[in-house]
């Protein structure tokens, strides 16, 4: 499928009426005051860099040592899984950076110098995370393609727990805000259950939504 088809299938999530960027710049006080809340968060996180360092550079390019691990990946040996993932992971780029550059959120660093990242910031917008989502849609299909007897609710929860920390780890960087990773970990299930039913699988879609404003705030 080509990235015009892919962000067709998912032109749906953005608004139906009116002109996209008028109505963003109707919120945009709204969102640089949420921006800057977040950019707290990010400042805190940073006291994980030096537990993190050595983990973070290793996924900055990719992050199939860590996945693969949990399941015995080999080169040689598994040649489909690994162009599957290859697949996933062509339309998880797709897919991300139609709302990145859509929303053109800003960085961390772009809001407060004393943020400092410890790698480079990419060169597009933040929102959602392209780490999270593409963990998240990596863990999907794994869980739905392994063999259930393989699938343990261990290692369901092990594959969880390593999204999640790919994704924290963004923001411990100083690359990302924690909101980032929440939307991105909804558009990597959504994008993991769409490629699985693309497969023929009979696993159920789900209808996802995310509502910013009430991620912000004590309940966030």
């Amino acid at each position: 499928l080509s990235a015009e088809l892919f962000f067709m299938l998912f032109s749906k999530l953005l608004p139906k009426e009116g002109n996209f960027f008028e109505l963003f710049n109707q919120h945009a006080d709204f969102i640089v005051e949420g921006a800057q809340a977040f950019q707290l968060l990010v400042a805190n996180y940073a006291e994980l860099r030096e537990d993190r360092a050595a983990e973070i550079l290793a996924q900055m390019p990719n992050q199939h040592a860590f996945w693969g691990s949990i399941i015995g990946l080999n080169d040689n040996r598994h040649k489909n899984t690994l162009e599957l993932i290859a697949l996933a992971m062509l339309l998880a780029n797709s897919v991300e950076m139609r709302f990145k550059h859509a929303f053109a959120c800003l960085r961390p660093d772009d809001l407060s110098p004393q943020i400092q990242p410890m790698i480079p910031t990419p060169g597009h917008s933040s929102w959602p995370s392209g780490h999270a989502t593409e963990m998240h849609l990596l863990v999907t299909v794994l869980k739905a393609v392994l063999p259930p007897a393989m699938v343990t609710a261990g290692m369901a929860a092990q594959f969880d727990r390593l999204a999640a920390r790919v994704a924290v780890n963004r923001t411990v960087a100083g690359v990302h805000f924690p909101v980032d990773s929440a939307v991105g970990r909804l558009l990597g299930v959504a994008l993991g259950e769409f490629l699985i039913a693309r497969c023929g699988s009979a696993n159920p879609m789900h209808c996802r939504t995310f509502d910013g404003p009430s991620f912000s705030g004590p309940g966030g």
